[in-house]
């Protein structure tokens, strides 16, 4: 082809043919940008007021949530804490049963006891080694020593009480003058126990004494076939040993410190009837339940 020959055709742009990503990028921009204004402008003034109402709303949501969660929760346990301190009522209720028969029973037992030593001391302060009844009157007094070896030292019932305490069971018991009915009590258990220990001391040393004057084979147990037995009677030569008038006051004296502090045990046990009886009839009357 010779240069005088020109190809004819379309005038060319110098810096060459657009390409087809700017060409759809430039023809999209306008609408594109200006549909991101209304946008903006669009949520910059509605969308920002519904937001703030709808946080109050959830706030005010989330607080209802957790005051009627608290609320039930609260109920809930005071439901569950009635329902405790009702069966620590009945348990402690029960308890008290058990101490005033337990009082009932010590107390007639100990009156009987302190019968039969003030009979034995009557026997004392008789002449036996010169009395023509000699026979029979020591026979007696080895028969009613008996009394001066047995001791009645049942222990009361503070299984609830215990728990109360020892488990801070005792912020539960809300009705007034509840607790300090219950404390009162337990108080005078102590007092008790004290009054016991001392009934108990006076009557080991009321046995120790009797050694002084009684024969030991009438006392001496016989072991046999893993058990104790007591000796027959009639194997027995009942006759006090032949001590002096003075041996006899000392233990008639101490006979009666014996009795003196059983009677003192049995007032006690006389209050924990009345204690027992009236502390239950209060727990009765308060919580509405059958005496």
């Amino acid at each position: 082809m010779s240069e005088n020959q020109n190809i004819t055709g379309p005038e060319k742009d110098p810096q060459g043919p657009t390409p087809l990503s700017q060409q759809h990028d430039q023809s999209t921009e306008p609408s594109t940008i200006q549909t991101e204004q209304m946008e903006v402008h669009h949520h910059g003034h509605v969308h920002e007021k519904k937001k703030w109402k709808e946080y109050v709303f959830q706030f005010l949501m989330l607080f209802l949530a957790v005051f009627l969660g608290f609320l039930a929760e609260n109920v809930r346990e005071t439901r569950v804490e009635r329902h405790v301190e009702r069966e620590y009522i009945e348990s402690l209720m029960a308890d008290l049963k058990s101490d005033f028969d337990v009082a009932s029973r010590n107390e007639i037992s100990i009156f009987a006891q302190a019968e039969k030593i003030d009979s034995l001391q009557d026997l004392l302060f008789i002449d036996l080694q010169n009395h023509p009844d000699r026979d029979r009157l020591s026979r007696k007094c080895y028969e009613m020593s008996a009394s001066i070896k047995m001791f009645y030292s049942e222990f009361f019932n503070e299984r609830t009480i215990t728990q109360l305490l020892g488990t801070g069971g005792m912020r539960l018991i809300k009705k007034q003058g509840v607790a300090d009915s219950i404390m009162d009590y337990h108080s005078h258990i102590k007092f008790v126990e004290v009054q016991k220990q001392l009934y108990i001391n006076s009557i080991n040393r009321g046995v120790e004494s009797m050694y002084n004057i009684y024969d030991i084979t009438s006392l001496k147990t016989i072991l046999y076939d893993g058990n104790f037995y007591y000796p027959n009677p009639d194997s027995i030569k009942y006759e006090l040993l032949p001590v002096g008038r003075s041996e006899i006051n000392r233990f008639v004296a101490i006979l009666e410190t014996i009795k003196i502090i059983a009677f003192t045990y049995k007032g006690y046990l006389e209050g924990m009837k009345y204690r027992s009886k009236r502390l239950h009839s209060f727990l009765a009357g308060k919580y509405d339940l059958e005496e």
